[in-house]
């Protein structure tokens, strides 16, 4: 491993202790919990430049070369939690959405089960995949619809993205937490189009294909929002 200040160090060991602490699933950056401190204490060191360098080495120290895992679970718990914590970092940044770039492409891409990480760690940074980049990656594609869509809305091909919801929608069971995904993304994703009212019809127009809970919760986000459908 590339040699890190003390002051890197010390963040990087930081974060790999509460990442091994929390063992959930599905962190969550809020609340009084170990994960939710450090997420803020993360936040706060953007403020002081010595700080946020560290970090930053930090982060991309664990994204290069990261720890050992012991199972698959504890790699999946790793690469999520690097993730959630990723998402509010801001000083220079594009070193980490490149960093995040070469775990999906080439020599040094991630496992395929791995892949969805380090997709939205990519993107939720700023950074923007080309087509054929997007379509490459169908072991995302097949295990996780949603994130899949998502980085093709936020790389700005919205509508190749609606053709591929629609089309997951008509052929593929969503399971509850990517069903979860789909309703909190939908509000984010409108922003991507110049034309709200062009937006909501095509909500309208998935509702109208979609069955059982797709369909309900489509109509609800609707119903939500005053949208007639």
């Amino acid at each position: 491993m590339a040699k890190l200040n003390i002051r890197a160090q010390t963040w990087r060991d930081k974060i790999v202790k509460t990442i091994i602490a929390e063992r959930s699933r599905y962190p969550n950056r809020s609340g009084n919990t170990p994960f939710g401190r450090l997420a803020d204490k993360l936040e706060e060191a953007e403020s002081d430049k010595v700080e946020a360098v560290a970090v930053l080495d930090a982060f991309l120290s664990l994204i290069n070369e990261p720890p050992r895992t012991q199972s698959d679970e504890d790699a999946v718990t790793y690469w999520r939690s690097l993730w959630l914590l990723s998402k509010s970092l801001e000083y220079e940044k594009d070193k980490l959405t490149l960093a995040f770039h070469s775990r999906l492409f080439g020599k040094h891409a991630l496992p395929d089960n791995l892949k969805v990480f380090a997709l939205n760690g990519f993107i939720e940074l700023g950074g923007n995949l080309t087509l054929q980049e997007i379509h490459s990656l169908g072991a995302v594609k097949n295990s996780n619809p949603v994130a899949w869509i998502n980085a093709m809305i936020k790389s700005s091909h919205h509508y190749h993205a609606f053709a591929a919801l629609q089309d997951t929608l008509t052929s593929t069971t969503l399971t509850v937490h990517q069903l979860k995904g789909l309703v909190i993304n939908l509000e984010g994703w409108g922003k991507y189009f110049p034309n709200p009212d062009d937006y909501n019809q095509k909500i309208v127009n998935l509702w109208k294909i979609s069955k059982g809970d797709v369909h309900q919760h489509l109509g609800k986000w609707l119903t939500r929002r005053n949208i007639n459908h």
